[in-house]
């Protein structure tokens, strides 16, 4: 399949800086997802690679060809939109052959690859029906099935799952995962959904304000953050205050701890994860709890410690705790990620 380089690409609408310099390496046969915020150029960067949007400055290769300046119809790479696009007037089958139609493919070839594709979004036997008669799940599989008829080169999809409710999207998005693996086709998935893209992708990046702030595999965006934002915006943290003594020793809550502490010196800030933070009656860290949020299988307890909330997420083994209570906790320093103040 096709590997995908973005090169230090810049995207202006009027005074607005869309996208400022990203670069990426996309692997061939990779699912690769871009999660933002709303406003922060993902969006526009999936246009940019399929040939919908031209950058300021910047270039596009696929295996290597410059396609920056090629028409969108010569690329081999195709969108999927997060409305779906379909033809309200066409059946599903029409839909799916629609793209067959217009390279002018025999049409005995037009049916055979449109019946794999019905049967690859497990869609056989409606071919016959009318977008209106589909449910959302089943127009998202047509929309894809509409994509992946013509065999592109790499598949791009933009907000795909966010018109269907929370149960057709955990459904839909283990299909796009066995469809991407089936086919080996190299994927691009456009989503502001921490847990879809943790779920599905074999590597992350994370945009911020038209820039990328951190790539990587879902475990490491989520255990490794480089920068507050990317702590903040992927899961919930705990962002702790914290100084680098001279003698490399990190004083936290109080505590001085023995951390690697190469290349910090001063302020810094300390991410940790809430369900990395053990309750502890022989724990070096105190607080008083302030709130007490019972889940289905969780609980979120924070805790005042001399200013500084710490959230502390129990997964089993609820021990009776009130507000007001003081309780020890521990954090074992490998589970500690040191950012700079300004990161």
């Amino acid at each position: 399949m096709t590997k995908v380089e973005i090169i230090d690409v810049m995207k202006r609408f009027g005074n607005v800086t869309a996208l400022n310099g990203v670069s990426l390496e996309i692997s061939s046969s990779e699912l690769f997802s871009i999660l933002g915020p709303s406003g922060c150029g993902k969006t526009t960067l999936l246009r940019i690679v399929s040939g919908l949007e031209s950058p300021d400055s910047g270039r596009i290769f696929f295996d290597g060809e410059d396609v920056t300046d090629l028409d969108p119809r010569r690329r081999g790479a195709v969108m999927v939109f997060q409305n779906y696009a379909l033809w309200p007037h066409m059946t599903v089958f029409e839909n799916i052959a629609y793209g067959l139609k217009v390279r002018k493919l025999p049409k005995e070839e037009i049916k055979e690859r449109v019946m794999w594709a019905l049967e690859l979004v497990k869609l056989e036997g409606l071919g016959g029906r009318y977008p209106s008669q589909l449910s959302g799940g089943q127009q998202q599989r047509v929309a894809l099935a509409r994509a992946l008829v013509v065999e592109p080169r790499i598949l791009l999809l933009d907000e795909p799952l966010s018109n269907l409710d929370a149960k057709l999207r955990v459904e839909m998005r283990a299909e796009i995962r066995r469809i991407q693996r089936e086919l080996g086709t190299t994927l691009i998935y456009v989503t502001h959904d921490q847990e879809e893209a943790m779920s599905i992708s074999d590597r992350i990046a994370v945009m911020s304000s038209g820039k990328v702030e951190q790539i990587g595999e879902p475990r490491e965006i989520y255990e490794r953050p480089k920068t507050i934002f990317v702590a903040e915006f992927v899961g919930k943290c705990n962002i702790i205050r914290g100084r680098v003594t001279s003698e490399n020793r990190l004083i936290l809550l109080g505590r001085e701890l023995k951390l690697n502490t190469e290349g910090f010196e001063g302020e810094v800030v300390v991410a940790i994860r809430p369900e990395k933070i053990k309750i502890n009656q022989d724990g070096r860290f105190s607080g008083k709890v302030t709130l007490i949020e019972t889940h289905t299988f969780y609980r979120d307890i924070y805790l005042d410690c001399n200013g500084e909330e710490v959230l502390i997420r129990e997964f089993s083994d609820f021990k009776p705790l009130k507000e007001g209570e003081m309780v020890r906790f521990d954090i074992r320093e490998e589970h500690l990620n040191l950012i700079r103040p300004g990161d």
